[in-house]
């Protein structure tokens, strides 16, 4: 960013036509995001004003320089904390920033590096509860991704937390609910997507209030909700208690939800590329299986990992990201005060021609190495996990836990005789509020 010499009404700025009533452009932007900021950026320039729904109004940042808004340097994320607060939570450390932030995810951030995977045994924990999963597809005819993937990752996750959920299901479409939140729209008003998002976090801080009483009651400090409940902050305090529930829900949605998805997409184009089944089969059964339980084994497995951060790239789920100014900032020429509300489309940096070849085209090659390596992406080819301090804690997990699904299913169910085969094309996105796999995805189970 550079400096100018005055900042700029952000009024000057154009704002984008076609606003419907109380949602804005969000209409617009669950359907076709990506072509919706290109053609505005060729009608309006590199700044435009969209209308995020609800009473919100952003200026859309376009080009990689946008990227620098989610670094949280000049930025902060009180606009989330104002719009999403009755869901996320005002404790919440992706609504956090400064000390407060620093505070909150340091109390965590160690058993999420990929030391502290290892040394907690994650990857076996998951890895046990993949396979229990797999083999009871490896029954049926037909995968129905969604909710397939969504319960298996949510069952891996709450293991891993040391969280006992019960029924799968109810879990996963009170998450689901939560998710609605992340619209900001009210939360008193009876069918609205807060309203619904407001009931779900109800109905799910009532049973993780039972877990947290639960791990005190039983002493239990060798999970990481254990260690959570019994922890004590930087003045040995002990943590507060609605802070902690705030960052268990963020945790146990953040942890599940992206990673499913994005295999659900994985999935998907197995289905529709046989070449790329067989390469993943053939790397799957190229290393020994004890490679799969650890960070540094499941290197063995570079085009299983090509094909998870392919399929994050264009189907990144988190596709717009809001802060608002705190010091004054530079783009494209403008200076925006503090105060200002700026966005950048996750997604269009996603599909960005500067950095990547044939950007809507599925190709996982793009993160292979030489000599059939993996390559470490750069921090903006992994814009998709955030940025600055507020990136994603569990990057490390998600991208193991996604390697490790696509080789354990690859493996299991080639020894059993089976392949995906599709049901159909390989179905477009909605962009709003978050990138899902689409609840009709479908793929058939071949023998």
């Amino acid at each position: 960013m550079t400096q100018s010499e005055s900042p700029t009404d952000t009024s000057s700025i154009p704002l984008v036509p076609g606003a419907v009533p109380f949602f804005g452009h969000l209409p617009q932007m669950r359907k076709r995001l990506p072509d919706w900021c290109d053609e505005n950026h060729a009608k309006f320039g590199p700044l435009f004003r969209g209308n995020l729904g609800f009473g919100a109004v952003g200026v859309f940042v376009q080009g990689i320089e946008s990227l620098e808004i989610i670094g949280n340097k000049d930025t902060s994320s009180i606009d989330l904390l104002e719009r999403c607060h009755g869901t996320l939570g005002k404790n919440a450390m992706i609504v956090l920033d400064g000390p407060a932030h620093r505070k909150s995810r340091g109390a965590v951030s160690a058993n999420f590096t990929p030391g502290g995977l290892d040394r907690a045994a994650v990857l076996k924990t998951t890895s046990a509860v993949f396979d229990e999963h797999i083999e009871a597809w490896s029954k049926l005819d037909s995968m129905d991704l969604k909710d397939l993937c969504s319960d298996a990752v949510f069952d891996a996750i709450c293991r891993v937390i040391g969280v006992i959920p019960g029924e799968l299901s109810q879990w996963r479409s009170r998450f689901r609910m939560l998710l609605l939140g992340s619209m900001g729209s009210p939360t008193n008003l009876p069918g609205s997507p807060g309203w619904f998002a407001v009931r779900a976090r109800s109905w799910l801080d009532e049973r993780l209030a039972a877990e947290i009483q639960r791990v005190r009651a039983e002493g239990d400090e060798s999970c990481l909700l254990g260690a959570m409940a019994h922890g004590k902050d930087e003045d040995a305090r002990a943590v507060d208690d609605a802070a902690l529930l705030d960052n268990l829900r963020l945790l146990v949605l953040a942890g599940h939800e992206t990673t499913a998805s994005t295999l659900g997409w994985v999935f998907l184009h197995l289905a529709d590329n046989p070449a790329m089944w067989e390469r993943v089969v053939e790397e799957a059964h190229a290393s020994l299986p004890e490679q799969l339980v650890t960070v540094s084994g499941l290197a063995s497995y570079p085009f299983a990992e090509a094909l998870f951060r392919e399929a994050v790239r264009l189907y990144p789920p988190v596709t717009i990201e809001t802060r608002t100014v705190i010091r004054e900032v530079s783009f494209h020429g403008h200076r925006f005060a503090p105060g200002a509300v700026l966005a950048c489309s996750i997604v269009n940096a996603s599909l960005d021609a500067s950095i990547h070849e044939s950007p809507r085209a599925f190709l996982p090659d793009r993160w292979m190495g030489t000599e059939g390596r993996k390559r470490a992406p750069s921090k903006t080819e992994a814009c998709q996990f955030g940025g600055g301090p507020h990136y994603c804690l569990g990057y490390h997990l998600a991208v193991a836990e996604g390697t490790q699904f696509i080789v354990s299913l690859a493996r299991r169910f080639h020894a059993a005789g089976l392949h995906l085969a599709p049901a159909g094309p390989v179905p477009e996105p909605s962009y709003y509020p978050v990138i899902t796999v689409p609840k009709s995805a479908t793929v058939r189970i071949v023998r």
